[in-house]
């Protein structure tokens, strides 16, 4: 009886502090995670490319403001923006020559697609927006 009761004690403090109840779980948890790591990595490994740019983009035709904001690349593709008041996401890649493709959506339908090249720390291209009626050029440095 007394058995019993040490081990529902022992039992009921293991779930609760979220122990798992299988000896050696958290290390093959553990490996696993590790392993989707690397397959992920594998996948989509460093570029030359990855690293914060500065990034100036001027209206050409049609009436939307000119931007200045920062980007930064990992693993060839756009992982953030700031300042994003405009909860801006974007999706698109640095190829490993350099070429850039991306789409950038804010707000409820604007979408901008946006096109170029980097060459070492600098890039250039072109944008435009079929939803803001505009478009225009950028140009970005990467920074130190």
């Amino acid at each position: 009886m007394k058995r019993a009761l040490i081990f529902e004690l022992v039992l009921i403090y293991t779930i609760a502090a979220g122990v798992p109840l299988v000896a050696g779980a958290t290390k093959a948890a553990a490996q696993e995670q590790q392993q989707t790591e690397q397959q992920q990595a594998a996948l989509f490994p460093p570029t030359k490319f990855d690293g914060l740019y500065s990034v100036d983009a001027v209206t050409q035709d049609g009436s939307c403001a000119k931007a200045h904001f920062t980007v930064q690349v990992a693993h060839g593709q756009v992982a953030s923006i700031t300042p994003n008041d405009e909860n801006i996401t974007a999706i698109g890649i640095v190829e490993s020559d350099g070429v850039v493709s991306l789409t950038f959506r804010g707000g409820v339908s604007q979408i901008a697609h946006v096109g170029g090249t980097i060459k070492g720390r600098y890039g250039h291209g072109t944008w435009s927006s079929p939803t803001l009626l505009c478009g225009g050029v950028w140009h970005a440095e990467k920074e130190k």
